[in-house]
């Protein structure tokens, strides 16, 4: 029987690579007699969770801090436009 230190190492390691069977099989047989660790595994997932949705939620507000309204890109060409025919070397 793997001890509480033990299935908390393989429950950390399972974040980043899949256990063995066997290992699977083991860390099943202790979180059924032991609550400190189904808590533990329950932190674990909950962080996961979380980290995921920061990185959904980052990945979006990248994507919409990099995309302008319709009337800021109005503005924009418009300022483009003004200064490019005032310019030295534009020709005038």
């Amino acid at each position: 029987m793997l001890s509480c230190k033990e299935v908390s190492r393989l429950l950390s390691e399972s974040q980043d690579h899949k256990l063995t069977s066997w290992q699977a099989v083991q860390i099943w047989m202790h979180l059924l007699m032991c609550g400190l660790c189904r808590q533990f595994r329950r932190q674990i997932r909950f962080i996961n969770q979380a980290i995921s949705r920061y990185r959904i939620l980052e990945k979006q507000l990248d994507i919409e801090s990099a995309c302008l309204s319709e009337d800021a890109r109005h503005r924009f060409e418009q300022s483009i436009r003004s200064h490019s025919t005032n310019s030295p070397t534009s020709g005038k």
